[in-house]
């Protein structure tokens, strides 16, 4: 047990204002979007990282790199890095992140289609201020879909979880890099087995074969493969847990023909919880993984229809056969 800490919310001068970081490429009515949203709240340093146009699309970026040099001149935005090739959603985005924690010691991540919602930086801000290196909790996440009802301690600003997501989140220099060396080896048993530990054996497997397909893309196209799923499991490989906001604090805009993963439109929950009611800042009084938001997550994540269903076991035995496979030819 640990007693409760209280920060008035209103008092804004005992929370530090971290540093973010923007992730652009070619959306430029987003990115300003996301921008100013991590202006909104006062003073703090803004660094954007853009990747580079395709070899198909050589002006694509220019839009985007406009906007970020009108901000950059004002002083707005702190400082910038941009590729002058397109590398990607795995190397593009490792580079920008790395380069970020190579000058400020922790910092939240936003992706350019992420609109924040009232104290969201705030509440952030408190979260990320609870993280401490020599401790096994490595990064926020600023999205929920947990109702309040299935959270443990509903009052505190946060809960512990073992889940993590890529939409909104922060961590500190040593984790990011603690995290890069851990998913440089190409995947093995002893990965298999630790996911297994981590999350339970089905999940286990999902996550290594998830891992092991991106692992597959990045030897045949490496500029589609993706830094987020080596985040994740980088977590479980080194037994982290991550900080979730009890309250939906970002609304992710990545819809429409410009969206980097899907084509599809908002699902409900996205609505849900971004009411914002201005309350003391509270850690949860258990140091201890939510149980109960994480089986309401999980729940929520993959529900699905009775075909679904149906395609969802023989993904399985798939899964699982392919990563049976690979270890008997590792072995």
């Amino acid at each position: 047990m640990y007693e409760r800490n209280v920060a008035n919310i209103n008092q804004q001068s005992q929370i530090v204002k971290y540093p973010i970081l923007i992730l652009a490429f070619n959306r430029p009515e987003k990115f300003e979007a996301t921008l100013r949203c991590a202006l909104s709240d006062g003073a703090r340093k803004i660094y954007v990282s853009q990747d580079g146009p395709r070899l198909s699309c050589p002006n694509e970026t220019l839009e985007t790199g406009r906007i970020i040099e009108k901000y950059l001149s004002s002083g707005a935005i702190h400082a910038v890095k941009y590729h002058q090739s397109n590398l990607g959603t795995l190397n593009g985005i490792q580079s920008g992140i790395s380069w970020f924690f190579s000058l400020e010691e922790r910092g939240l991540i936003l992706e350019d289609d992420l609109i924040l919602f009232d104290g969201a930086l705030n509440e952030a801000d408190f979260a990320l201020s609870i993280i401490d290196n020599s401790q096994q909790t490595a990064s926020i996440n600023l999205r929920n879909i947990v109702p309040l009802s299935h959270i443990s301690e509903p009052e505190a600003t946060f809960r512990y979880s073992k889940l993590n997501t890529s939409h909104g989140w922060g961590t500190t220099s040593f984790f990011w890099s603690k995290s890069i060396k851990s998913i440089k080896t190409r995947p093995n048993l002893c990965q298999l087995i630790r996911l297994s530990q981590f999350y339970g054996l089905i999940p286990g497997i999902f996550w290594f074969s998830n891992f092991l397909n991106d692992y597959k893309l990045e030897v045949k196209t490496p500029d589609r493969a993706n830094w987020d799923i080596r985040w994740s499991v980088s977590h479980a490989f080194n037994g982290w847990n991550s900080i979730y906001l009890n309250r939906n604090r970002l609304f992710y805009n990545g819809y429409g023909d410009d969206a980097t993963h899907t084509k599809s439109t908002p699902t409900s929950f996205e609505e849900v919880y971004k009411v914002y009611n201005a309350s003391p800042l509270l850690k949860p009084i258990k140091f201890e993984t939510d149980l109960q938001a994480d089986a309401y997550h999980n729940k929520k994540g993959y529900r699905f229809t009775f075909f679904q269903g149906i395609k969802m076991i023989f993904s399985v035995r798939t899964r699982i056969s392919k990563v049976l496979g690979y270890i008997r030819s590792h072995l």
